[in-house]
């Protein structure tokens, strides 16, 4: 009777530790399965295509982030812009004359892309920054022909920041910031080449579009931009 009443006993002992010899075999197995299914470290993602409303913010970084790559896309339209104001006021002669102080002024980038100015310059214009959700960005005329919208000044606070009126200023510092003499000459070389006093008024404008165009391309920001464009869209 002892013997039966050990085997008894022993019965659901043997069967419990079956059990857990079992458990003990799934659990690991399953260790190299579920690793599978683990999360990834962190890496570096490329930032997201999806842009911000066109509307006052908290400074952050995420908010500044979105200006500084807005900057990137509106480059070659923002420096041409400047250039452009900064000649269109002149007759030829003079044009040709200050070509020689050019270079100065497109470097002195606190007053050139002084915020109250760059935005009386784009709201004349009527240019607006236009987002796609590609990712890319525009400086384009308003689609409506309403003035844009851009504070007179991005205060360095922490509320009422606006991303599009930071990357106005940001492009403008950006791209005259190490540029402003290879920009001022080309300028100036592809003006003299084109014999603006010999023209009338309307192909001297023409000549002061094309020298702006051709100086603002030797910027490294306006070829990071084209470079941008190719890859985005495949054109410039």
């Amino acid at each position: 009777q002892a013997n039966s009443g050990d085997t008894d006993f022993m019965g659901p002992l043997s069967l419990g530790m079956f059990h857990l010899r079992a458990l003990a075999i799934f659990a690991m197995l399953a260790l190299p399965v579920a690793a599978l299914f683990e999360a990834k470290p962190e890496v570096e993602q490329p930032v997201s295509s999806v842009w911000p409303q066109d509307d006052l913010s908290d400074r952050t970084a995420e908010s500044l982030g979105y200006g500084k790559r807005a900057a990137k896309w509106i480059a070659c339209r923002i420096c041409k812009e400047k250039v452009l104001s900064l000649l269109a006021d002149k007759d030829s002669d003079a044009v040709v004359n200050y070509l020689e102080d050019l270079e100065d002024q497109l470097m002195n980038t606190k007053e050139t892309c002084y915020l109250p100015a760059l935005k009386k310059l784009l709201v004349a214009k009527k240019l607006e920054i236009v987002t796609d959700p590609d990712g890319s960005a525009n400086l384009q005329p308003t689609a409506d022909g309403k003035d844009p919208w851009y504070k007179d000044v991005n205060s360095h606070s922490t509320k009422f920041f606006h991303w599009k009126t930071y990357a106005v200023q940001e492009a403008c510092t950006n791209v005259f910031r190490k540029n402003a003499d290879e920009i001022a000459q080309k300028v100036g070389d592809t003006l003299r080449a084109s014999k603006t006093r010999e023209r009338d008024a309307a192909a001297a404008k023409a000549a002061l579009e094309a020298a702006a165009e051709a100086g603002c391309r030797r910027a490294p920001e306006c070829k990071e931009e084209n470079k941008m464009r190719w890859h985005t869209k495949g054109e410039l």
